[in-house]
């Protein structure tokens, strides 16, 4: 999520930045804001109030009035940066800056973005003091290939033009973050067992990244935005996960009674607490696997053959019926005893 300060919301908006602070007042939804006091900068009371704009708006918003300071969260406090570091520089994008955008990125691949974007800037005003390009980067001990393709990409694409998507296809790495892969896992615990639906998970996840990392959802339903990734990919997830959790994934699919039936070791027997006749009945039934008559009037029917087992004796009794309940259980138990 982006934020900006009042005044510019005001703009973006088109409306007044007093309709704006009677919105927050009154908690409204309409235009969604927040109320921070670490953003290490100048404001009244030590809280500054921001609103929530979309990316769309403020690419318009930049190309008609210039660059302008938004704030984002980030190692869990909201930090201010310009727009266009975080944002193509020109609409001539490639293929990568399409793809990707630089909330799609994980931690670690933003502070690389960030250090690289602290050499240019860097670099930038010691030229302006007549530093060589070999003695910069021999301080800051780079290659001066390297200074210059950063600076040809950021000029080109703005600060995902720094991002290395290198190596993503080698063992071990995935195309998912890790709030991801915990969306994919919350949702086959919930519906692993009945109605987990992989394509629709997939949809589902597209539209969080709406929300999270500012992902194009109206431009993927209309396919006009590459995916992030295919249904391959969660399906692949999945099955690398629980490769090595049996139990865990039987817990899901078949539930706890299977669980323990697969996994759980037998303790003792339980014909030792049985010392006579009549003291432990078990019952049981199961479909019968080939059609059969009524007896009464030779109707066809799916019955069921319901087992009687005296513990003690081993003494089995067993029928064929034609419904099996509670009480039909009780009464057969009752009639053959």
């Amino acid at each position: 999520m982006l934020y900006v300060e009042t005044g510019v919301a005001a703009e973006i908006f088109y409306t007044s930045s007093d309709t704006l602070k009677k919105s927050a007042q009154r908690n409204s939804s309409k235009y969604p804001f927040i109320r921070i006091t670490d953003a290490k900068t100048r404001s009244r009371g030590g809280v500054k109030l921001l609103f929530e704009v979309d990316i769309a708006d403020l690419k318009a918003y930049v190309k008609s009035n210039g660059d302008i300071s938004v704030y984002m969260f980030k190692d869990n406090e909201y930090k201010q940066i310009k727009f266009s570091e975080i944002a193509p520089k020109n609409d001539k994008e490639t293929n990568v800056s399409k793809d990707i955008s630089y909330f799609s990125l994980d931690d670690s691949e933003q502070e690389a973005i960030d250090e690289k974007l602290k050499i240019l800037k860097e670099w930038d005003e010691c030229k302006k003091i007549g530093l060589s390009s070999k003695k910069f980067c021999s301080d800051f001990n780079i290659s001066e290939a390297n200074l210059f393709r950063w600076q040809r990409a950021y000029k080109q694409k703005g600060a995902i033009g720094l991002a290395d998507k290198r190596g993503k296809h080698r063992a071990g790495a995935s195309k998912l973050n890790d709030w991801m892969k915990e969306f994919i896992l919350n949702k086959f615990r919930a519906y692993g067992a009945t109605s987990f639906n992989i394509t629709e998970v997939w949809r589902e996840l597209h539209k969080e990244a709406s929300i999270r990392e500012n992902y194009n959802y109206f431009g993927f339903l209309q396919a006009r935005v590459k995916p992030l990734f295919d249904t391959g990919t969660i399906k692949r997830y999945l099955d690398g996960y629980f490769a090595n959790k049996p139990l865990e994934y039987t817990m899901i699919t078949k539930g706890m009674d299977k669980a323990k039936s697969y996994y759980q070791p037998a303790f003792g027997s339980q014909g030792e607490i049985i010392t006579r006749r009549n003291q432990c009945w078990q019952i049981d039934s199961s479909p019968l696997d080939i059609m059969a008559r009524d007896g009464k009037d030779g109707e066809a029917i799916r019955a069921d053959i319901l087992s009687i087992v005296d513990v003690y004796s081993g003494r089995c009794v067993a029928s064929i019926e034609t419904t099996i309940s509670t009480y039909r259980r009780y009464d057969s138990l009752c009639r053959r005893r």
